[in-house]
C-alpha cells in the first residue's frame, strides 16, 4: 500500500512520472517478513527499479554471488533489476 501511495504522490506532485527505485534484500521470503511485497510491486508496475542485496552481510560474510533470476523473471523487462555489489574496503 505504501509503495502504491508513494508512486501516486510522487507523480502527482511532480506533474510527471518520477522514477521510483527501492533497495531491499534478495531473498523472496525475507522480503515478505520485513514487509516488502516486491513481487506485487513488480507485477503491478509500481517501481522503475529494484536494487537487491544480501541480508545482514558484512565484511566477513558477504556473498560472492546473488541469484536474481527469480526477480528478473518477475520484472519481465518492465522494471530494472540490480544486484548490490560491495566488498569490504571497496569504498576507499
Amino acid at each position: 500500500m505504501f509503495q502504491r501511495e508513494a508512486r501516486a504522490a510522487l507523480d502527482e506532485q511532480a506533474g510527471r512520472h518520477v522514477p521510483l527505485y527501492v533497495r531491499t534484500v534478495a531473498t523472496p521470503w525475507y522480503n515478505l517478513l520485513i514487509g516488502c511485497d516486491v513481487e506485487t510491486w513488480l507485477r503491478d508496475g509500481i517501481l522503475d527499479g529494484v536494487i537487491f542485496g544480501p541480508h545482514c552481510a558484512d565484511a566477513t560474510n558477504y556473498p560472492d554471488t546473488l541469484d536474481l533470476r527469480h526477480w528478473i523473471a518477475l520484472a519481465g523487462g518492465r522494471t530494472k533489476v540490480f544486484g548490490q555489489v560491495w566488498r569490504y574496503g571497496s569504498g576507499l
